[in-house]
């Protein structure tokens, strides 16, 4: 990852957590994200993920209704929630220059 990259994400509260050959895991509170790896830099970002007491989850919506749908579990969204999902991916998308 190009330093610019780096510093941007740092300003941001972003951590890159753990990266493997091809992504990395990026973070901020329950907030993660994975971020392709390629030969010539940086590829696609995955949907914002939220780490719940019941796992990993992703932010949907039903019919008007804000909720996090994980493997076993589904639960509606509260505000606050919905914020930080939102503001860390546009934060993301911001720092990356996707």
């Amino acid at each position: 990852m190009k330093p610019e990259v780096t510093e941007r994400l740092l300003r941001l509260q972003i951590q890159i957590v753990s990266e493997t050959k091809n992504h990395y895991l990026l973070a901020r509170d329950n907030c993660l994200a994975l971020l392709e790896r390629t030969e010539s830099g940086l590829g696609s970002l995955g949907s914002t993920g939220f780490m719940t007491e019941s796992g990993l989850c992703y932010l949907c919506w039903k019919q008007d209704r804000a909720i996090l749908v994980g493997k076993s579990v589904e639960k509606p969204a509260s505000p606050s929630e919905v914020d930080s999902i939102q503001q860390f991916s546009r934060d993301l998308k911001a720092a990356l220059v996707l």
